[in-house]
């Protein structure tokens, strides 16, 4: 496709030519642009999600079929939608096919937060998936009709229904966090949707062939311009959930899905950037739009690091009640000394007024308030005229435009490019998502001990920004900062949540009885107060770890015994300290230790029984104490550090970690060894049944195969509980066929090759050799790698993994979860199981396979509970959004079985009949 040479040469974006899009193009709704984006590209995907996949044609008849059944249950004008991505995407073209208007909800906010939604907007009808469908049946009791995309009927239509719907009727409403506790709508009509469509598909030359980045929720205003400008062009929209998905796959799903246009906020780009190898093919990524906040040139230094210089780098200026603003095309000589990149120039219908407190403009590059003036506004906030008539106001000299009161501060340069500043209010931009420090300040101010607080916005040094909230206790009370946090999560989205908490005897006020921002003491470097005295560190082990938890947390000095979660660690910040950890230690500690070992001392402890261990130990102690007989959980990964709350404080948890994690050779290759080697660890801890054993994935089978172990022990399982399972007959057929998941003669050529390098260097030093090694090697790669299949990358990951081993190294860290993989792909290969019969509980997911399914249904015999996970992809199961899809049940069933093995052991005990011995005088 021909790109667009005004984007490589000229930075005023609304110079560009207006051909691109007729004036009647904004002049229709949405639903009738996508319908003809659907007609001319129906083989053609539109959607490639985690879950699911969509052509256009597929797309416009599930959407159309939800339209039929919205129409013919008379729903009313506001519908409700919250659903995974995918789902969500085909529910909202859906409701405004119908000609209603779509309010996406956020199923991480509070029950409570959702339900004064859906009361503020009338809401009556609810559309949702089956993952989601519990929860919309607790948000309302007023609710007339909740519609399952996954359940729709097979009657309805898949034609276009005939509905009419003009340009400036409601097709959105999107709900910030609100102020105070209370929600606030913003309004979008079809024709302000359009608009943005316009500029972003001229201002980035969008076409069919693209392949676009959906990172943010649909509740956000930037995910109008994402999806919308990718639908109604032809090209594939890719939505990714980053807080669940976590930003390392994040890196590898970008490069591996060859994406051309790439969109975030500032901070998630920059944690982006530090996952990235060096290794990764970016050269599909044509187009990378930066906004929400603060841009630095730290940022442009990334950029120009990982990416060609035929991709193009914008900054940008956008909010939900304006759309796109400003935007500014980052050159290649743009000036390094300069710490702040500008936001940009004026785009086609949306003018730029920078005004002081008196509604005057004010001169070059002094800072007023953003003005944004358009006749392509929203139309304001739902049924709230007040807040509207504040926020939007009349032009005076321009009749049918209206300025847009921002709150943002900024100040013009003399050539028209504008600068942010940041925000005037209580609204704050954190990692780019709208935050209300008023709502924050009353819900910790709700706290019984609290006194008053405030929260203020801070950034660090790499200008990441981040709430800071200032507490004044009540006379004679104590608080520390878990108990602060816990208290908050009960009540706030954890993107609210403060990461810094800062103890004051009173708030520091102005002449006139105002809080003093300007005076409250930075947080930086201070250590916060959570009632434990400071105990520096007492050996290398701990100076080391305390050291990698300053630079993590910003604070100059961590005691041993200081709890990290009172620190202000969070679960972003906890990856990189386990990251951080194996990288400086060259030892694997699960993520789960933290919450067994969330001080210096204890993660020090761990790591030298580690590290003078002689063999390496599965057997990790995630909650040890309890009077309930244990629960073992084999490969529970990240569930690990969740499942405490749902089983209850007197529930001891065990897990059952992969072996290698060290980076050490895995001793045990076979499900049967592998199962052997758990069970003796288990014994260790509990020497005699009744046992409750558990295992997700691959460690299911490990799971069920020491349950037969057990029971030739002659001992008793009361419980094996398996969490989405693969099966068996699809990998007897792909050992039968030789279908292996390595290609071996390729490998045997690449190993062949470093023996010989070998030899001819075995003068060299180890380093001197390695180096030399990895050059050829990898250069041998490249000769074959055009074809970047799956195969030859993983022959390369197997054969530096198989080198370190022939010469005694450790596996690098970056390569030991594929070489784990590869053991429990070939363990399940050769694995012979048998029928089991016990009580067992089954849940498996939507995504397996017919094969799998009948290899369980034959396997487990006797009390056996199935449930069925819906369409939740296998590897989120462990992740603390879809945990209690499964936990839950796991409590209920584990306190069931716990119960009736102890009937069981007392009708034992009462049938043992003991005979009375004769006296020895008789």
């Amino acid at each position: 496709m021909k790109r667009n040479s005004a984007l490589k040469t000229g930075r005023r974006l609304s110079t560009l030519s207006s051909a691109v899009f007729p004036q009647e193009f904004i002049e229709q709704s949405i639903a009738v642009c996508f319908a003809k984006t659907a007609n001319l590209y129906p083989e053609q995907f539109a959607i490639k999600g985690a879950t699911r996949e969509y052509t256009y044609g597929a797309l416009n008849k599930e959407a159309n079929k939800l339209a039929h059944a919205l129409l013919e249950r008379r729903a009313g004008g506001q519908i409700g939608v919250i659903a995974a991505q995918e789902r969500a995407i085909a529910s909202v073209l859906g409701i405004l096919k119908a000609g209603k208007t779509y309010v996406p909800l956020d199923p991480s906010y509070p029950q409570v937060k959702l339900a004064q939604i859906l009361h503020d907007c009338e809401i009556e009808t609810i559309v949702t998936d089956n993952s989601h469908l519990s929860l919309a049946r607790s948000l309302s009791d007023r609710l007339k009709h909740i519609i399952s995309m996954d359940v729709l009927e097979a009657g309805l239509s898949t034609a276009d229904p005939e509905v009419s719907v003009g340009p400036d009727a409601l097709a959105a409403i999107l709900y910030t966090s609100g102020s105070t506790g209370q929600p606030k709508g913003v309004m979008q009509s079809h024709r302000n949707i359009l608009h943005r469509v316009m500029l972003a598909t001229k201002a980035f030359d969008l076409g069919p062939d693209d392949r676009v980045t959906l990172l943010s929720s649909l509740t956000y205003g930037a995910s109008l311009l994402d999806l919308y400008s990718t639908l109604l062009n032809g090209a594939v929209v890719y939505p990714f959930n980053v807080p669940e998905e976590g930003l390392s796959r994040l890196a590898a799903w970008l490069a591996r899905e060859k994406l051309t246009v790439y969109h975030s906020v500032p901070s998630v780009w920059r944690q982006l950037m530090g996952r990235f190898s060096g290794q990764e093919d970016l050269g599909s990524v044509r187009v990378i739009r930066l906004g929400g906040d603060t841009l630095t040139t730290s940022d442009v230094e990334l950029y120009r690091k990982h990416f060609p210089s035929s991709c193009l780098l914008f900054n940008s200026l956008n909010c939900s009640e304006a759309g796109l603003v400003r935007l500014y095309r980052v050159a290649e000589s743009t000036p390094a000394g300069e710490r702040v990149i500008p936001v940009g120039y004026e785009l086609d219908g949306k003018e730029i007024l920078v005004l002081d407190e008196n509604n005057r403009e004010v001169p070059h590059n002094e800072v007023g308030e953003i003005v944004i003036r358009s006749e392509f506004l929203s139309p304001g906030y739902w049924n709230s005229p007040e807040l509207t008539s504040a926020a939007f106001r009349p032009d005076p000299e321009m009749p049918g435009h209206r300025l847009y009161y921002s709150g943002d501060l900024g100040s013009l340069l003399p050539d028209g490019c504008l600068l942010y500043k940041g925000r005037k209010d209580s609204k704050i931009k954190i990692h780019g998502i709208n935050v209300e420090t008023t709502q924050l300040d009353a819900a910790l101010s709700s706290h019984p001990a609290v006194r008053e607080a405030i929260s203020v916005a801070d950034e660090d040094e790499s200008g990441e920004r981040y709430l800071v909230a200032y507490v004044v206790p009540h006379a004679g009370a104590t608080l520390t900062t878990t108990e602060l946090r816990r208290f908050l999560l009960d009540l706030l989205p954890a993107h609210m949540l403060a990461a810094n908490f800062v103890f004051l005897n009173s708030l520091p006020l102005t002449p006139n009885g105002k809080v003093d921002r300007q005076a409250l003491r930075r947080p930086t470097g201070i250590r916060p107060q959570s009632g434990q005295g400071f105990i520096a560190p007492r050996d290398k082990w701990e100076q080391d770890l305390a050291g990698i938890c300053q630079s993590i947390l910003g604070i100059d000095h961590i005691g041993v015994e200081d709890n990290l979660f009172d620190l202000g660690i969070d679960s972003l910040r906890a990856v990189r300290l386990v990251t951080q950890i194996e990288k400086e230690f060259d030892q694997h500690i699960p993520p789960a230790a933290l919450v067994g070992s969330p001080t210096v001392a204890q993660l020090a402890g761990v790591l030298r029984q580690q590290s003078h261990s002689q063999s390496w130990s599965s057997l990790f102690p995630v909650h040890p104490t309890g009077s309930k007989p244990p629960f073992f959980w084999v490969h529970g990964d990240l569930s690990n550090a969740f499942l405490p709350d749902y089983l209850g404080p007197d529930q001891p948890l065990f897990a059952l970690d992969h072996q290698g994690q060290d980076g050490t050779p895995a001793h045990h290759e076979t499900v049967v060894a592998i199962a052997a080697h758990y069970l003796r660890e288990v014994r260790s801890v509990q020497a005699s049944g009744p046992y409750f054993i558990g295992g997700y994935s691959f460690g299911g089978i490990v799971a069920f195969e020491m349950a037969h172990q057990i029971q030739r022990l002659g001992e008793k399982v009361a419980l094996l509980f398996l969490l989405d399972p693969p099966g068996f007959t699809e990998g007897r057929l792909r050992r039968n066929t030789g279908n292996d998941f390595f290609p071996r003669p390729l490998f045997d050529s690449f190993r062949e090759d470093v023996r010989r390098h070998f030899r001819h260097f075995a003068g060299l030093k180890t380093t001197g050799r390695i180096d030399y090694l990895w050059s050829r090697a990898f250069g041998k790669t490249k000769q074959v790698a055009g074809s970047q299949t799956r195969g030859i990358r993983n022959t390369v990951k197997l054969l530096v993994w198989k080198t370190h081993l022939e010469m005694g190294m450790r596996i690098p860290s970056w390569l030991r979860s594929a070489y784990i993989l590869d053991i429990y792909n070939r363990a399940r290969l050769s694995y012979e199981p048998q029928v089991y019969r016990g009580r067992s509980v089954l849940f498996r997911g939507e995504d397996l396979s017919s094969r799998f399914k009948r290899d369980w249904d034959g396997l487990l015999q006797g009390d056996v509970e199935r449930f069925r996970l819906g369409e939740i992809d296998h590897m989120k199961l462990r992740e603390e959004a879809y945990v209690h899809t499964w936990a839950e049940q796991l409590s209920v069933s584990l306190s069931e079985a716990q119960a009736q093995a102890a009937i069981d052991k007392q009708t034992s005990d009462a049938s043992i009949v003991v005979t009375p011995q004769p006296h020895p005088s008789e």
